[in-house]
């Protein structure tokens, strides 16, 4: 049911889900009862759990026009409206002291608290950064347009809302208060019969700084097919018990492996993990550790490294000094 990129054979193969998790959507214009426009909506949306994709969720919209018109004005509006904060008791959401920052070349626009921390969270919670990126639009036409204003000021009828996503204008910010924004691309020729495609990014930041990493790295994965770096599958681990000791073995599947993006086999060897309180911690916290891409590591009990892909490394390890009786867990 679907196809995905295999950089290896450098072709698109059959397979299942394009991300870790997929979701899609089919919509229509006929709320109402009837199609109004003839236009028919698939919403495909991707997203990922590693360290470096994991603040971000990419969507993809085709729109299809299965009229008998050609729409040679089309226009096209993301509408955005973050509130940047947690209930605060008294009817309010952290909405009133927010503000918008944008990139007109790159596509990306986000909103912040000013204040940088929210009565609905407490003092002690920095507020982050909630926003989008355009990584595609229909004949590669861009942003065309960027409105932002108060909410309360949005036009409640189409045409004042076509007005908008069909203009030329790039508002200027306002000071902090509850906005919206609206990024839109216009002069989409969308004939009859014909499909457009808009795919964009929902991006996440603890500050502008990693916001615009996540976006960049959301428009690298969209232009490599959504592939990125993966770690090697996770071997095969096998515990046998003896006394006061365990006798572990595992699989080699992690050293043939290659990496997605860059093609290559990049294999560094095996660390191994042992809990005693049924997973919730793996041993003594590595506070020295500088893997940003964990909260929280661990000093495994045993380590083994290649030097090169392929070399010699041992597959097995004896836990001794144990407590016959006791529960151990491995990964």
């Amino acid at each position: 049911y679907n196809t995905f990129y295999d950089p290896v054979s450098a072709s698109f193969v059959d397979g299942g889900p394009t991300s870790l998790q997929d979701s899609h959507y089919r919509l229509g214009d006929a709320a109402s009862g009837s199609s109004l426009m003839g236009l028919e909506l698939t919403h495909s949306i991707m997203q990922w759990n590693y360290c470096y994709n994991e603040d971000f969720i990419i969507f993809a919209l085709d729109i299809t026009n299965t009229s008998a018109t050609d729409y040679v004005d089309f226009a096209f509006g993301l509408y955005v409206d973050f509130d940047i904060g947690g209930l605060d008791g008294e009817g309010g959401n952290g909405n009133m002291e927010d503000s918008v920052v944008y990139d007109e070349d790159e596509g990306w626009a986000y909103t912040f608290d000013v204040v940088g921390v929210d009565p609905g969270w407490g003092p002690t919670v920095q507020t982050g950064i909630m926003g989008t990126k355009l990584l595609e639009t229909p004949d590669n036409i861009g942003m065309t347009a960027f409105r932002t204003d108060d909410w309360s000021y949005l036009p409640d009828d189409d045409a004042g809302r076509y007005d908008m996503i069909n203009s030329t204008r790039f508002d200027n910010p306002l000071p902090p208060t509850d906005p919206y924004y609206i990024k839109c691309t216009r002069g989409i020729n969308l004939t009859a019969g014909s499909t457009v495609r808009v795919v964009y990014a929902l991006v996440a930041g603890a500050d502008s700084a990693e916001f615009v990493g996540n976006a960049d790295m959301a428009q690298t994965m969209y232009d490599n097919n959504f592939v990125g770096p993966e770690p090697p599958p996770t071997p095969v681990l096998r515990a046998r018990a003896g006394d006061q000791k365990i006798f572990l073995s595992w699989s080699d599947i992690s050293e043939t492996a290659v990496d997605p993006l860059s093609g290559e086999n990049d294999f560094a060897g095996y660390k191994l993990y042992r809990s005693d309180n049924l997973g919730r911690t793996w041993g003594t916290e590595d506070r020295a550790n500088d893997n940003s891409c964990l909260d929280i590591d661990y000093i495994p009990i045993a380590s083994f490294a290649v030097s090169a892909p392929g070399d010699p490394i041992p597959h097995s390890y004896i836990d001794e000094d144990l407590i016959n009786g006791v529960e151990y867990w491995y990964c």
